[in-house]
């Protein structure tokens, strides 16, 4: 029995509910908990998976070229100390001058630590996904980081 469709016993009491669903359906068609879940309409074509292994260098890279939405992000690092993954709304490499649109510590271990964060309906990005990975927290860092210290894995649409 679909939850979509009207339940047995339904009356007027319970209009809300079946307008709501309703009407979800034709938007969403899925039900998480009891939470309406609305995925935009790169959503429902999926994900596209981006994975670096660190170079000696802070990465400059480019991930998407076009607006998209940022769905995860994975980072494990292995360095001698905590490194910071920068994240721009940008469709080209970033600059020194450029301000991050966030800035994730990578917290580390000798056997690997890391963090995981999941973006339920995705982070907008309207130019382009672009990031750095820095020794240093402030903006205009370019402390570069060592090779294979960092293992990055995003997901993107």
């Amino acid at each position: 029995m679909s939850i979509l469709n009207k339940q047995p016993g339904w009356n007027n009491t319970t209009k809300l509910l079946w307008d709501i669903a309703s009407n979800t359906k034709k938007l969403a068609k899925s039900f998480l908990n009891g939470f309406i879940i609305i995925p935009d309409e790169t959503a429902t074509k999926g994900t596209t998976a981006y994975r670096l292994i660190s170079t000696a260098s802070v990465n400059l890279t480019v991930v998407k070229a076009s607006k998209g939405n940022l769905y995860s992000i994975s980072a494990i690092s292995i360095a001698d100390e905590i490194t910071y993954l920068k994240l721009y709304n940008l469709n080209v490499e970033p600059t020194v001058n450029d301000i991050p649109l966030m800035t994730i510590p990578i917290p580390t271990n000798a056997a690997g630590a890391g963090v995981v964060i999941p973006f339920l309906i995705g982070v907008n990005f309207t130019n382009g996904i672009s990031f750095k990975i820095t020794k240093n927290v402030a903006d205009n860092d370019n402390t570069p980081i060592e090779a294979n210290n960092v293992i990055l894995n995003l997901t993107y649409a």
